[in-house]
């Protein structure tokens, strides 16, 4: 006689259970309590199960046997009331109820990804965004699937998946997020063992390319720019002189954020890409020459995405031999001039003028020494002159 089937209240398949029982009456719900507990709701009662996931599967599975239990999840319960006496009095109906019963408990990679977007801070908005979308090929097959249902096949066929459909560095984001989620769900103590990440091998990544240009050809740039566009050719400059990404610069011309009152000429963005990330300011540094550009600039591009089509639509007018070039060379263009100075700035001043994200210790008890990073600055004006774009 052939065995009966199961289906939860969600819409699941549970597990099979013995022919000829009513299995309206045997399937039960699981759910977690507020405090952690795992239990079990049969016949209108509350059973307890355990502390954590992998105790209380332990204990259904001893008690119902590893054909009555299957994965599904249920919301929490909220009335903490009583909890102590509530455990002991589960714990004695537990050891009196010995009929079969399907225990529906389950965690999925879709539960397990929210719980870890919700991790994430107010501060860490562009990082939730890159998780969400990067863990996106992998729940896409495997969000509804459960987690103690999950081999280490699975990772290898999706390996392939990302190989055959990814650029390697894509391919790497991908990866770094699905390893970052395994991790997660071990710590939550959602599985006993640890997944084996070594099946999510990271691919290799070809050679960076040189992405800065030489000064001589800055200025041949900024000169072929300036006959057809004196402003675009001035914003251009700042962004060399500030050594800024193409994202801070209509925050910059557009004065969204504040001059720091501690130090003179260094400019704090409101809310720029070191906020989001570490919840450290964005400090521009300003050399006088920049400040000059700051007076003369028109605040045509509101947004990165006009400066950056700007760009693109008088590239086409440039001579063959300076089309290829985009507003984003400007950045490693003027950190390579000033590790190449002739002065031999130390890599610290440097990092600074980048205003890349440094550690939050260094940031509270050594701010950076803004006076001589002006000083090392210079060096920027001294190779490319305000004069190129008639300022």
């Amino acid at each position: 006689m052939e065995s009966a089937q199961n289906v939860s209240d969600d819409g699941l398949p549970a597990a099979p259970v013995a022919a000829g029982l009513d299995t309206r009456r045997r399937k039960a719900k699981v759910r977690q309590h507020k405090l952690g507990h795992f239990i079990i709701r049969n016949k209108g009662k509350d059973v307890y199960l355990g502390l954590n996931f992998s105790e209380a599967q332990h204990r259904a599975i001893q008690l119902f046997g590893p054909n009555k239990v299957i994965l599904q999840a249920q919301s929490p319960k909220v009335n903490s009331a009583g909890n102590r006496r509530w455990v002991n009095r589960s714990m004695q109906e537990i050891e009196r109820n010995t009929k079969p019963v399907t225990v529906l408990k389950g965690r999925t990679f879709n539960m397990a990804a929210g719980l870890l977007l919700n991790t994430m801070g107010d501060e860490q908005v562009e990082g939730r965004k890159h998780l969400r979308k990067t863990l996106g090929a992998f729940l896409a097959v495997y969000g509804e699937k459960s987690i103690h249902s999950f081999r280490p096949e699975d990772l290898l066929k999706f390996r392939a998946v990302l190989t055959k459909g990814y650029s390697p560095k894509t391919q790497n984001h991908h990866v770094a997020s699905v390893r970052r989620l395994l991790t997660f769900i071990y710590e939550l103590q959602w599985v006993e063992v640890p997944f084996r990440l070594g099946a999510l091998k990271a691919a290799r990544l070809p050679p960076a390319p040189d992405k800065a240009l030489p000064v001589a050809q800055i200025r041949e740039i900024l000169t072929a720019v300036g006959e057809r566009d004196l402003n675009l050719a001035r914003w251009l400059l700042l962004q060399f002189y500030t050594v800024g990404r193409t994202t801070e610069m209509p925050k910059l011309v557009g004065r969204k954020g504040t001059f720091e009152p501690k130090y003179p000429y260094v400019f704090r963005l409101t809310r720029g890409k070191t906020d989001l990330q570490t919840g450290e300011p964005t400090r521009i540094v300003l050399i006088p020459e920049a400040m000059r550009l700051l007076e003369v600039i028109e605040p045509a591009y509101s947004t990165e995405d006009r400066y950056q089509k700007a760009c693109r639509r008088l590239r086409g007018e440039l001579p063959p031999e300076l089309q290829d070039w985009s507003p984003g060379l400007m950045r490693p263009s003027a950190s390579t001039c000033l590790s190449e100075s002739p002065q031999q700035f130390d890599e610290s001043l440097i990092r600074a003028a980048e205003h890349h994200a440094q550690e939050k210790v260094i940031r509270v008890y050594r701010p950076p020494p803004f006076a001589k990073v002006r000083e090392c600055m210079a060096a920027l004006a001294a190779a490319v002159s305000l004069s190129t774009v008639n300022v």
